[in-house]
């Protein structure tokens, strides 16, 4: 990652509204990042591909260079091939993807995380250095085999070469369609309460219901050096609260609860009856 040349900070507007959930789309050229329908955030998107492969996938943005940081720092660079570079780590656990590129005029750091179940270190090196530019990454990461979930609070850091930024406003956006802007603290921390905006009924298509229902979210904050703009963003997946009356299993349990508790009262019933 190139260091930024700080000189006059001026906040830009963080970039773009929405973003959309990245199935089912046509490979765009090498390097020329996937159009998403819910956000024109430049943004990377990572997925497992296999228990010991993923692959990253760079959005709204020409992504010149893609690297992975693995839990012990060690990084490399991936080749672009159609849109997205595949990542076949040495050891498990969460590895950092980034994309660095251009999206307009703005130089772009966009950061994502991607899990492999194979043993490996904890990946809090990773997050607790971020590399030169413009950064923007979270405090922790989910446990393993989770996402996060609507109404989990998690704090993100901004920085500049290392260094925090305060005051900086962040852009938060989710596939769901919630927009909400935040401002850095005197560390550069932002606490965002991700919110339950999943619909009360599964609007996926059946063959997918048997999977568990996640969708994007991507953060986002601008400045410029004044030379030119930069812009950092993190995007990841989150599902819903189990508790929350939001989600598609709640709902189904308390249906279930409900039938449980009914099917004595019926049985008591229809036994007076024959009585």
């Amino acid at each position: 990652m190139r260091p930024i040349a700080f000189v006059t900070v001026v906040l830009l507007a963080a970039s773009a509204p929405a973003l959309a959930q990245h199935e089912n789309h046509a490979a765009p050229p090498s390097g020329r990042g996937q159009a998403q329908a819910w956000t024109a955030t430049p943004m990377v998107l990572g997925r497992p591909a296999g228990r010991a492969e993923a692959v990253a996938i760079p959005a709204n943005m020409d992504a010149d260079t893609l690297t992975v940081i693995a839990p012990d720092g060690i990084n490399g660079g991936l080749p672009l091939e159609s849109g997205q570079a595949r990542i076949k780590p040495k050891s498990g656990n969460y590895h950092l993807v980034l994309a660095q590129g251009r999206a307009g005029q703005a130089v772009v750091n966009a950061a994502s995380a991607v899990y492999f179940s194979n043993p490996g270190p904890a990946p809090s090196h990773i997050l607790a250095n971020p590399p030169a530019g413009l950064m923007l990454l979270p405090e922790r990461l989910p446990r393993e085999h989770a996402n996060f979930h609507s109404g989990e609070a998690v704090r993100f850091r901004l920085t500049a070469d290392g260094t925090p930024l305060p005051g900086m406003p962040v852009q938060v956006e989710t596939a769901n369609g919630t927009r909400q802007k935040l401002r850095t603290d005197l560390d550069g921390w932002v606490q965002v309460s991700l919110p339950a905006d999943f619909p009360p009924v599964d609007q996926r298509p059946e063959e997918a219901h048997g999977r568990p229902l996640t969708a994007g979210f991507v953060l986002s904050a601008s400045l410029n050096t004044g030379v030119q703009p930069h812009l950092a963003s993190f995007a990841y997946a989150y599902g819903p609260n189990q508790l929350d009356k939001a989600s598609p299993g709640f709902g189904a349990g308390i249906a279930l609860l409900g039938m449980a508790f009914a099917i004595p009262l019926v049985l008591r019933r229809n036994s007076k009856g024959a009585a």
